[in-house]
């Protein structure tokens, strides 16, 4: 196995802020007119391990922009001194990387009994009727209900 002369050394102390300074001086202005369109709303999201995480708005944008993956690796890499890889996440993706275990809750157990008897109720549909129309009258049918 032989070793390219021409390979540059990984990058492997980035900083989120150098980055994201030469992303929007250098890079964006520097690459083509196509990589600039797609990769304008992109935002550097982390930097571990030599690797630049790049956060785009959604998986269809996040897809289109796959296709010119290999340039923005290539302009990264000149403009930091090495080797950068480069990955593409959608916010959909790091939103659902965020999301913790669903909150568990405990359920109140309510025993009916401890209820007082008395509590007034308030006044039945029928009484709300005939308050509402004074000089009505329920039938005795209604106002057994």
């Amino acid at each position: 196995m032989s070793v390219d002369p021409t390979a540059k050394p990984v990058v492997q102390d980035l900083s989120l802020a150098h980055v994201s300074e030469v992303w929007q001086e250098k890079v964006l202005p520097g690459i083509s007119a196509k990589a600039r369109a797609r990769f304008q709303a992109a935002k550097v999201k982390d930097v571990p391990n030599g690797r630049v995480q790049l956060e785009l708005p959604n998986a269809t944008h996040k897809e289109r922009c796959e296709q010119l993956k290999g340039d923005i690796e290539k302009a990264l890499s000149s403009h930091l001194g090495g080797d950068v890889s480069v990955e593409l996440l959608s916010v959909d993706e790091s939103q659902s990387a965020k999301v913790d275990a669903p909150e568990t809750r405990i359920e109140e157990v309510v025993d009916p009994s401890e209820f007082e008897g008395g509590i007034d109720t308030g006044p039945t549909s029928v009484e709300r009727v005939l308050e509402a129309f004074p000089g009505a009258v329920a039938s005795e049918e209604e106002s057994q209900r």
